[in-house]
């Protein structure tokens, strides 16, 4: 049995034990989790923390963790550090992932005190008091966890699972560790790596593999808001992901329990585009660990704050007026329709600043909130193309087709224009995250516009000076998909 190495005690109230697995490389990650939990939990609740970490885990980084003692001294928890030594240190292991991804499956026997925990991995944050979650009964199940993206039938086939559907992620997960002890589940499970992880190149997903597979009959599915990820977006576009009904996902989305950074490209801490990475940096500030929120996430925080609240007078950033449009890369850059040509499907560009009417927008401020963004040479205005209209969805839905259309009454053609207190302007769409761009970070005649998910840099950045002419054309702009995972913009007639 691993040895409790420190124990710190707050009185006990309403318990609830909760395991998690790290590596100094995943200390502030799960710092930040742990401090949404302490965030949200409620008076008649005590959390017991498990925190198994390998031998070389240092003192420096449990001290870091301890410091949540002071800081939330009027909670009901307790921390406990596990030293797992070199558990594991020979099972496979895929990219940066190691040993401590294994560690759960000797919860059983490390927690031999409880009959029951929850697990959560260090990439999530906790929105709620985990006593509803803890409370689901799994009397007659060995796990309860949300369902992963189908696997294929190859892999099902290697892990002896017959249903697929029933297959979990277990990043976060409700433990009946008495069954799973009295069954010896932990038995198979080393079996299992010995006999099967390590020797077949489709098990890529270790310890996931491993759980699903010595657990499958009895795994129970539990719904989605106890730990959303991103890829649940799919259900809206891909009718395969439908194991979870509309209301469910919508509840996830809407209200989740549990946020779940489970995708590797998508952690708040490293991607700055993933799905509520805000949501994650607003806790990581809490923490005490990190100075400032990076100022992509400040700018997607002030986006949330504008769509919750449109129609506050601060929210008209700019006067209407005629506006030519340069790009922070280079001043003398501006947008400009290539050859102030009137011809459908006309690019739109940078160009040296002329002065015509090739560079010049209307942008209007209206009631609601928001703005309009209007061709001088067309009349049209720029637009967005959606999938689910109305929902929170488009608002956090990067990929959608941009274009210029004829003046119509609808979220597509709305816009905020966010500034970054040096001057400069994000264009950022009412109905999805996307911010004008330019394409590579080309600062030069002839180099596209398009529009690309937010991330903060300076190709986003646009110069909006008022000018005093009036918009003359009925011509507007559109912005086509290409395959290049870009829009472009161009222009087309009044005829949409």
């Amino acid at each position: 049995m691993k040895k409790i190495l420190s124990n710190v005690n707050v009185c006990a109230k309403t318990e609830i034990p909760i395991a998690m697995c790290l590596d100094n490389n995943y200390t502030l990650p799960t710092i930040v989790a742990m401090t949404s939990m302490l965030e949200n939990v409620k008076e008649e609740t005590e959390y017991k923390y498990y925190l198994l970490a390998p031998g070389d885990f240092t003192d420096e980084n449990k001290q870091k963790i301890l410091s949540l003692k002071e800081k939330y001294k009027s909670k009901q928890f307790e921390i406990n550090f596990i030293d797992m030594k070199n558990e594991f240190k020979d099972a496979k292991t895929r990219g940066e992932l190691a040993a401590p991804t294994y560690y759960r499956l000797n919860l059983p026997s490390v927690l031999y005190m409880h009959d029951k925990c929850i697990y959560l991995d260090g990439d999530v944050v906790v929105s709620k008091d985990l006593s509803e979650f803890f409370n689901i009964s799994v009397d007659d199940y060995y796990v309860g966890g949300v369902k992963d993206r189908d696997i294929d039938s190859k892999l099902a086939e290697v892990l002896g699972i017959k249903d697929k559907s029933k297959y979990i992620n277990c990043g976060v997960l409700l433990m009946n560790l008495k069954k799973l002890r009295d069954d010896k589940i932990e038995d198979k499970f080393k079996w299992f790596i010995e006999n099967r992880v390590n020797k077949c190149k489709e098990i890529t997903c270790q310890d996931q593999d491993t759980i699903n597979a010595c657990c499958h009959e009895k795994i129970m599915i539990l719904p989605p808001k106890y730990s959303f990820m991103e890829f649940f977006f799919d259900f809206y576009k891909k009718p395969w992901f439908s194991f979870y009904s509309k209301v469910q996902n919508d509840e996830a989305l809407y209200d989740p329990v549990v946020i779940h950074y489970a995708c590797p490209p998508l952690k708040p801490w490293e991607n700055f585009g993933a799905l509520f990475a805000e949501i994650w940096w607003e806790y990581a500030i809490k923490s005490g660990f990190y100075d400032k929120v990076p100022e992509v996430i400040a700018v997607e925080k002030k986006i949330l704050e504008l769509r919750k609240n449109p129609k506050l007078v601060a929210n008209r950033t700019i006067d209407d007026g005629i506006y030519t449009i340069s790009s922070k890369l280079d001043p003398n850059m501006c947008l400009t329709i290539k050859g102030d040509s009137k011809n459908n499907c006309s690019n739109l560009e940078l160009s040296s600043r002329n002065g015509t009417d090739s560079q010049k927008f209307k942008i209007q401020y209206h009631s609601d909130g928001y703005y309009t963004i209007e061709a001088v040479c067309s009349g049209n205005m720029l637009d967005i193309e959606l999938m689910c209209s109305e929902k929170m969805l488009d608002v956090l839905d990067s990929f959608k087709n941009i274009l210029l259309c004829k003046k119509f009454k609808r979220n597509a053609q709305k816009w905020f224009i966010v500034p970054d207190g040096e001057g400069y302007c994000y264009v950022v769409s009412k109905c999805s995250n996307v911010c004008m761009e330019v394409a590579s970070a080309k600062a030069e005649n002839g180099a596209d516009v398009h529009c690309w998910a937010m991330q903060g840099g300076d190709t986003q950045r646009f110069k909006l000076e008022k000018c005093e002419d009036k918009p003359s054309s009925n011509k507007g702009l559109l912005i086509q998909k290409n395959q290049h995972n870009f829009d472009n913009i161009n222009i087309y007639d009044d005829c949409w």
